[in-house]
């Protein structure tokens, strides 16, 4: 018996109660996404477990992860009639939904989940600002709960010490998804009609003013069904200029831990157990970020973001059975480019090429997705030293 591992990575946008608004439809941007992330399970999965595919993949892919010192993956094609799912033991999504959970029942996949109402409420921006006002001093200065035009337009009045710059999140979102970024006193016409769609949806967005970020780390823990939350460990995030996450590290970094087991002892173990209280179990990722306040004041935000699902940090801790003893680790998102079948697979080999000679790199995303360039370009990096790793995670994000 193996384990299925399912490709939902738009798994926020199907959160939001439908009796509220329209029922999320798959689009062509968020089902290309899911077929071009889908194979990044290898990092958590077992030799022999399944992963859905809705699209095929460059032929020899799965031998690739395996020759590498990967798991051997199995497809499993969603509109195969030949597709056998009895050696499957369970589901593994994402994040669950009910459209998971209709998709297992119609299959007769067993799976063990948490109430559907419960995992929306771990998920949502309203309950990780919560956690935040009740642990974090109130909060990020100047964010608030926007829940018409009125509280917008006096959230915007207290910019002035914030250089302008800010952004408004939706109730459910997550990797810079599901967000808008504007500067000034007044959101421009596309900004305003987002927010006027969401707040007719959820009654609420939230807005925050833009920071400098110092550091981010992400905090991962387990809430089992009985018994106590459990810590598995941190991963220190690279994200761009927007926020938009692209890799995290993922070595054996005790001094990252030791330096943050006060906050995970206090604060992250709290929240964990919240999770239990409310009948969560599964996985969590939690989102720290140190960053400079309107003043210059070094602060820490205890509660960026809170995942009640697996994250992709999660995921590259999973990769730590590819580094050899006192090496250093990061797995890289990059953008690949489209504009030909092989230009992907030039990016990368360029890439390769220009690697310090103590770095090694590892492709985990395939070239192509059904027979088309595959924009997701994903990486282990493994270097000998940290000067190594830094300089090549710089190659990858200037390219």
């Amino acid at each position: 018996m193996a384990d299925l591992f399912l490709a939902d990575f738009d798994f926020e946008h199907r959160l939001p109660d439908p009796q509220r608004g329209t029922r999320w439809t798959l689009t062509e941007a968020a089902r290309r996404l899911n077929a071009e992330l889908a194979c990044v399970w290898s990092a958590i999965a077992r030799e022999g477990d399944f992963v859905r595919l809705s699209a095929a993949i460059e032929p020899g892919f799965f031998e690739h992860l395996a020759e590498c010192g990967l798991p051997r993956l199995r497809p499993l094609f969603d509109d195969d009639r030949r597709a056998n799912f009895a050696d499957v033991r369970q589901v593994i999504p994402w994040g669950w939904t009910d459209d998971v959970r209709r998709w297992a029942d119609r299959r007769g996949i067993p799976y063990v989940a948490p109430p559907q109402d419960v995992v929306a409420r771990a998920n949502s921006r309203g309950f990780s600002t919560e956690l935040e006002r009740e642990t974090n001093g109130g909060g990020l200065r100047g964010a608030a709960v926007i829940r018409s035009f009125d509280d917008l337009s006096q959230a915007l009045a207290g910019l002035r010490s914030h250089r302008g710059r800010w952004v408004v999140k939706a109730e459910f979102g997550m990797s810079a998804r599901e967000r808008m970024i504007g500067m000034g006193d007044t959101p421009d016409r596309r900004t305003a009609d987002w927010i006027r769609l969401r707040l007719a949806r959820d009654g609420a967005v939230y807005f925050e003013p833009w920071v400098e970020r110092l550091e981010e780390f992400a905090a991962h823990f387990t809430i089992p069904r009985e018994g106590p939350p459990t810590f598995d460990g941190i991963a220190h995030m690279l994200a761009d200029e927007w926020g938009r996450y692209r890799g995290s590290r993922f070595d054996h970094d005790t001094d990252l831990e030791a330096r943050w087991r006060g906050w995970i002892d206090e604060f992250g173990m709290r929240a964990a157990s919240r999770f239990r209280a409310m009948g969560y179990f599964g996985p969590v990722g939690i989102d720290v970020c140190r960053y400079l306040d309107a003043d210059g004041t070094p602060r820490l935000r205890f509660f960026q973001d809170i995942n009640a699902r697996w994250t992709m940090g999660a995921l590259a801790r999973g990769f730590r059975k590819l580094l050899r003893p006192g090496e250093f680790g990061v797995w890289l998102h990059v953008p690949w480019p489209t504009d030909a079948a092989d230009a992907p697979r030039r990016a990368f080999e360029r890439f390769e090429a220009r690697l310090p000679t103590a770095a090694r790199a590892v492709r985990t995303s395939p070239y192509l997705v059904d027979g088309r360039a595959n924009a997701h370009g994903t990486c282990v990096l493994i270097a000998e030293t940290a000067e190594a790793r830094d300089a090549a995670e710089r190659l990858a994000f200037a390219d």
